[in-house]
């Protein structure tokens, strides 16, 4: 899914429009040569700028008045009263958060929120804005067009980088992302979702893993089973225990599948993954529990022992681990 990302300059006091609406104060304090290396970095991982018609007419007729700066972009001017479409500029009544939703869910690079506070705001709230950078600008307004006037929730962010050039402050956060571990036996909303997920991940037929988390939903077996970690609207990390593709049937049931998407990786949610699915196995009255894999040291750490070695359906030898004698309750906090 693409991120969406506000880039915006503000005054030490919050604001990024004064009393009149002009912005001819956004400057550094002269204490440094201007440097476009960073702006260059940044113009590299964004196609597409959203902004307000406030800020459209500010950027043609006080910023850059004789050409529009970003051709190369497609650009979306939310306005009550649109105007006829340009070459990569779409003018649309849609609500900002409307549009941000459908734009994330087409393939490309980074978004660019340009502003202005009408834009922003609505998309703060809806929680639609991965990440903030805010060049905080050495000037106090003391009165304008506020940033954050109109928030009503609270947002945990962190700090993932700071710059500071020419008397101005570039502040980078991340949105602090709530994980959520589930067994989609609870969670059917979830079902179609996770059968794709699971599918891109490991190029099996998508009606296998549809079939089988339809199946874990429909009784009370023990197995199979099938868990998925989300943030948000997203799936991160999955497993199932399952009956996986080798040649020693006597070997059953199978940790499969397991697969943490890789911003997110070394953070625990392996191993909170197969701590959950072995209690839970556990509390279903299994004690044991089979995998195949190719690695030879990443399991040992979550308590899982090589066994012997078996075939994959290709014929191929393959490492066959077990994790046997009970199971502890998962406790690992991801």
């Amino acid at each position: 899914m693409r991120s969406t990302i506000l880039y915006i300059a503000m005054s030490l006091d919050g604001y990024i429009a004064d009393t009149n609406g002009s912005v001819d104060w956004l400057a550094g304090d002269g204490s440094a040569p201007d440097t476009n290396a960073e702006d260059a970095a940044f113009f590299q991982s964004i196609d597409t700028i959203i902004l307000g018609r406030r800020t459209y007419d500010q950027i043609t007729t006080e910023l850059s008045p004789e050409a529009w700066p970003y051709e190369p972009f497609m650009t979306y001017v939310i306005t009550h009263h649109p105007l006829p479409d340009q070459a990569n500029i779409r003018f649309t009544d849609e609500s900002p958060s409307a549009l941000v939703r459908r734009l994330r869910r087409q393939s490309g690079k980074s978004i660019w929120i340009c502003g202005g506070a009408t834009i922003v705001q609505p998309l703060l709230r809806d929680r639609l804005i991965d990440r903030l950078q805010i060049t905080l600008i050495p000037t106090l307004l003391g009165g304008g067009v506020r940033l954050f006037d109109t928030l009503t929730t609270e947002e945990s962010l962190r700090l993932i980088r700071t710059r500071t050039t020419d008397g101005m402050v570039e502040l980078t956060y991340e949105k602090r992302e709530t994980l959520a571990l589930l067994s989609l036996r609870d969670h059917p909303e979830w079902a179609e979702r996770a059968a794709t997920w699971f599918h891109e991940k490991w190029q099996v037929p998508r009606e296998i893993y549809a079939d089988s988390i339809a199946q874990s939903m429909a009784n009370n077996a023990a197995w199979p089973q099938w868990y998925i970690v989300t943030t948000g609207d997203a799936i991160i990390a999955g497993c199932g225990v399952a009956e996986d593709f080798h040649d020693r049937p006597d070997l059953m049931p199978n940790l499969v599948a397991l697969y943490v998407e890789p911003p997110y990786r070394s953070r625990g949610i392996a191993g909170a993954l197969l701590a959950h699915a072995c209690a839970d196995l556990y509390a279903h009255g299994i004690d044991t529990l089979y995998l195949i894999t190719e690695h030879d040291s990443f399991y040992e750490r979550y308590g899982w022992r090589f066994l012997t070695m078996a075939h994959d359906e290709d014929g191929e030898p393959i490492r066959m681990y077990v994790h046997e004698n009970g199971f502890q309750p998962a406790t690992a906090d991801i």
